[in-house]
Parts: structure tokens; C-alpha cells; sequence
């Protein structure tokens, strides 16, 4: 059983949470102050697990707290929303409840921040066998965010044919799943032609304990190609099915079950799906169009990263639709200061594709799949079993693949 310490000025909702948490048997709550002063000494003396601050001068007291103690700050509000999440990590809170929070609200938190999920020791490690034509080979666990601050960029069809690209790489079999995380009607299960009847909000009617594979799957629908799709809701989120949507929690299974896991975010960074995403990724993929108005988004978007505390050395840059008198790659990685892993050209038909209902990666002998095809060499790390084996990719991708400098063994 944890302990919680609430700094809260909203009485009434202090009496309701608390009479919520004495019916809990993982927590409880130690002590409440409605101002810094008493906060101070009761914190002090009681030694809680959490503390969850929820006042009007709540960021003053985060800062104050946090450079007095090293126990979690969560802070509470009543909106959401990236300048919300940065204000509050910038004073020194963890992380952000929305308010009205609820005991299961803070039992997730906890999961996080202490390590309580006892399904958390059961996580593979990176590191996995696969079957290959060339024998047993160790695979790293991928997961993928492919994100742009622009919309129109063709980031979702470029996620799908990823996936397709992955599942199909000759050679060797590896468990795909694409999650779509856009909470404003995502579009991944159009793209892919198919109709789910199961979203990411159904993982919220199950606990940890009964999501085995069967489970996961069952939430899933599988396309034909055989990577399995976990969709968006085809309306808008309202905002008590954001309250209750747990993003990390949703890729933690994912990564179990799946080697590699392509997550397409949406464009708004209001809730902290994208941000999640991102932050839990191996490999972020900022995607960008060769046109100044793209650009400039994601030259605007880079300060961000280190706002989030996003390590920049797993975002690569991918510019998508490029033509012969589109500007230089090396005047764009000049300017946004990210490496390119991928330039896929413009297409004509992916119009046609889409037409015969098929993901564009179907394009067989076009520069479209055929550079799809070298970013999901780049993005697949393989190794020979064995202590002093090397990496199992062609020369054609292995300048592609050492962007990430992949060492065996590395996590």
C-alpha cells in the first residue's frame, strides 16, 4: 500500500477522493494541506509516496516542493493541454492528472512512477528471437512514433506502408502491429480498408492482469498482410474518454507481444498521446513535405523536444513526396539540424492504389515501395546468434541503418 499526500484548496472534492481511496487496499491518503506552509512540515513528517498538488498558485508550490523533496509531484487541473503538461514539468511535476481525478487515476500514476505493475517484470527485453531464412536471429523490440506538427504530409499512409514494409521484409518474420493514437477520428483503419470493431479505448475495459495475447488480440483487427491494426475511434474523443485513455499503458502491452510496434500520432499535442508516444519510443520519425510551409512547422516544433525531455538522438527526420525540383535534403537537414533517414519520392499512383482499395506499399517495382523498403531495412536491427556476430543487413541499407548506430546488446 502507497502512500498519498493531496495539497488541494477544493474541500469538497478532497472529502469525496478520500472517501474513495478508504476503500482501497493499494493506498491511502496520509495527510492534505490547502497551503505551502503546512504542506512543508506534514511532507516532511509523513514521508509520502506521491504527493498530487492541485491549488491556484499550484506551479508556485511544485517548484518550492521539489527543490525541498525527492518524492513525485503530480499536478491536478481541471484543463489539459501541452502548455498545461510543460509548465508543470518546467516547475518539477512528473506528470499531470486531469481533476476530478479518481483513485484508479492515481493507482495508473503509481504504476508508473513506483513500479507496482507487477506485469512490468513479465516486459521481454529489447532483445528477442525470430526465425530468419538465414536461421535464428536476435531482433531489438521496435517501437516507432511517426509524428508531423503539419497535416497533409502524408504521415499516416506513410505509417501503414511502413508497417507493410516491416511485416514483409524477405527473410524474416516479425510481429507487426500499427496503432493509430489520433484521437480526432484517426484514419490508419481506412487507409488500411479495413473496419475495426474494437478501438483504443476498449483497452480501458480490462486490468493488467487479463490482457494476455488472446485478449490483446481480440482488441485488435488483422489485415491481410498480416500486421494487426489497433484503431482510433472514428469521431472525435470527448474529453471523460481522454481522462481515462492510458497511452503508455496500451504500448507497455503492445511491445510484449509485438517486435515491432509503428505508432501514428496525431497532429495535436492538447493530450499527451503523442507526447507518450514519443517519449516511450525507440524511434521518433518527424515527417515533413519539402515545402516551406512543412518546414517551417517542424523547425518550430524542434525547441519542443527538449521541452518534453525527448531525447533528440532517436529522432530522425523522413521527407516525404519529393520531387526533382523540391529543396535539397541537404539544405533541410541544414536548417531543422535532424539526420534524413528516408526520402520517398512523389508517387502518381498511390491514387490508383488507393482506388483498388490497397495500402500504396502494394506498388511493386516503383521508387515509392522501393524506398520503402530501405527505411524498414533501417528501422529493422537483426543480429546473427552468436557473441561475436555482426549485423544481419544488406549493404545497401547498412549506411541507412548505422544513422542509428545499433550495437548488439544495445538497449
Amino acid at each position: 500500500m502507497f502512500k498519498i499526500y493531496l495539497v488541494e484548496d477544493d474541500l469538497v472534492f478532497v472529502e469525496q477522493f478520500i472517501s474513495q481511496a478508504i476503500l482501497s487496499d493499494q493506498m491511502r491518503v496520509i495527510g492534505h494541506a490547502a497551503a505551502l506552509s503546512t504542506a512543508f512540515k506534514d511532507i516532511r513528517d509523513l514521508s509520502p509516496d506521491i504527493i498530487i498538488v492541485g491549488t491556484k498558485d499550484a506551479l508556485t508550490i511544485i517548484r518550492d516542493l521539489s527543490q525541498e523533496t525527492s518524492t513525485p509531484i503530480l499536478m491536478s487541473s481541471p484543463t489539459a493541454g501541452i502548455n498545461v503538461y510543460r509548465d508543470a514539468r518546467a516547475e518539477g511535476a512528473v506528470g499531470v492528472l486531469m481533476r476530478p481525478y479518481s483513485t484508479q487515476d492515481i493507482l495508473t500514476q503509481a504504476d508508473i512512477l513506483l513500479g507496482l505493475d507487477r506485469q512490468e517484470d513479465m516486459l521481454p527485453t529489447r532483445e528477442r528471437l525470430v526465425s530468419s531464412a538465414k536461421g535464428v536471429t536476435v531482433a531489438r523490440q521496435e517501437t516507432i512514433a511517426v509524428y508531423s506538427p503539419k497535416g497533409g504530409v502524408g504521415k499516416t499512409t506513410l505509417s501503414c506502408s511502413l508497417a507493410l514494409a516491416i511485416k514483409q521484409a524477405p527473410g524474416i518474420a516479425l510481429s507487426v502491429c500499427i496503432v493509430d493514437f489520433d484521437t480526432n477520428m484517426g484514419s490508419v483503419a481506412a487507409t488500411m480498408f479495413l473496419a475495426p470493431k474494437t478501438t483504443f479505448l476498449d483497452f480501458r475495459k480490462y486490468g493488467g492482469d487479463d490482457l494476455d495475447r488472446a485478449t490483446v488480440e481480440s482488441l485488435l483487427v488483422r489485415h491481410e498482410s498480416g500486421v494487426f491494426v489497433l484503431a482510433a475511434p472514428d469521431r472525435p474523443c470527448t474529453d471523460q474518454e481522454m481522462q481515462s485513455f492510458r497511452p503508455e499503458r496500451i504500448l507497455k502491452v503492445l511491445a510484449r507481444y509485438f517486435d515491432v510496434v509503428v505508432v501514428d500520432c496525431g497532429i495535436s499535442l492538447q493530450q499527451d498521446n503523442a507526447i507518450v508516444a514519443m517519449d516511450m519510443a525507440t524511434k521518433v520519425y518527424l515527417v515533413t513535405t519539402p515545402d516551406v510551409q512543412s518546414l517551417s512547422k517542424v523547425f518550430n516544433f524542434m525547441p519542443l523536444l527538449k521541452v518534453l525531455n525527448i531525447d533528440s538522438s532517436r529522432v530522425r527526420l523522413v521527407v516525404n513526396r519529393m520531387r526533382k525540383d523540391s529543396i535539397p535534403i541537404r539544405e533541410i537537414t541544414a536548417t531543422i539540424s535532424l539526420p534524413c533517414l528516408a526520402r520517398i519520392p512523389e508517387c502518381p499512383n498511390i491514387a490508383k492504389a488507393i482506388y483498388e482499395r490497397k495500402v500504396p506499399y502494394s506498388l511493386k517495382d516503383t521508387l515509392y515501395n522501393t524506398n520503402m523498403r530501405q527505411m524498414a531495412g533501417a528501422t529493422i536491427p537483426l543480429f546473427k546468434k552468436g557473441r561475436d556476430a555482426g549485423p544481419q543487413i544488406s549493404t545497401k541499407l547498412q549506411t541507412l541503418s548505422n544513422l542509428f548506430k545499433r550495437k548488439r546488446g544495445e538497449r
